[in-house]
């Protein structure tokens, strides 16, 4: 299998250090950006489904990935990603209709499994979300539109996804996604929402973004990035919502936190 090189930010470690994780064997490195392996397509999945473990994904009954995929509210995210060996690399698969098939390989898992013929054309980069709790995970898969950039282009691309779990006592509500610098990014982001990536974003540059309930000033949680020129993020607003108010480690616990995920592809 190959990879497309791509780098995670988990929110303990956004002054910028590339988590990476060591290359298995039966996977080989791809070190070129846009890189267009033939007839392949591109694969990458975020797990945010909370405490799932053992996750294992498979194409046409052939298993993709070694170690298996678990739910991480660390800074570990990496563990949270497919291909875990370059913490978030993307895999480039056979296209055309598959079987893509996620699951969890205990006997006894309540988790349902996500098992799809789906059809993955060349040449196109694909995210399959996951999301929700344990015993009722859902998946979302979606294709990955990434925007062009000029060589002297000096900005980046960021896209939100809003897959909070929010249990029957505390209902999520859409959330807006505001810049210190920029102002309002992105607006009405509803559960399981995952907005087109916007190619004007600041880069060379510390921001604070912050999330809010639609409409409010009140801050659920906020942290800081420093954007590359012509990257792309995704920023994945993921765990399990408590109350509408403020985030506050010591009465909401590892409820709320922000995964980041750098595209290294360049158009």
């Amino acid at each position: 299998m190959l990879l497309k090189k791509i780098s995670t930010w988990g929110t303990a470690a956004l002054a910028g250090a590339i988590v990476l994780a060591a290359c298995e064997r039966d996977y080989e490195s791809v070190q070129v950006n846009n890189t267009q392996l033939g007839d392949r397509a591109y694969l990458k999945i975020i797990n945010s489904t909370i405490n799932s473990a053992r996750n294992f994904i498979s194409i046409d009954g052939a298993r993709l990935n070694g170690a298996a995929l678990l739910y991480s509210n660390t800074s570990a995210f990496s563990v949270s990603l497919f291909p875990q060996q370059n913490s978030g690399a993307y895999a480039a698969v056979r296209s055309g209709t598959v079987r893509l098939v996620m699951a969890d390989t205990l006997t006894t898992s309540t988790q349902p499994a996500y098992n799809q013929s789906v059809t993955l054309n060349p040449n196109t980069y694909y995210t399959l979300f996951s999301y929700d709790t344990v015993n009722a995970a859902k998946y979302l898969l979606i294709q990955d539109n990434f925007p062009s950039f000029f060589s002297v282009d000096t900005t980046a691309a960021i896209r939100f996804a809003n897959f909070m779990h929010a249990p029957a006592a505390a209902n999520a509500p859409n959330v807006d996604f505001v810049s210190a610098r920029m102002g309002l990014l992105a607006s009405n982001v509803p559960l399981t929402g995952v907005t087109p990536f916007n190619g004007r974003f600041r880069a060379n540059i510390t921001d604070t973004l912050f999330v809010r309930p639609t409409g409010t000033s009140t801050n659920l949680y906020n942290f800081t990035i420093n954007a590359l020129p012509r990257r792309s993020y995704t920023i994945v607003w993921r765990g399990r919502f408590t109350n509408t108010t403020a985030y506050n480690a010591s009465t909401n616990g590892w409820g709320r936190h922000f995964q980041i995920v750098t595209h290294d592809v360049t158009r």
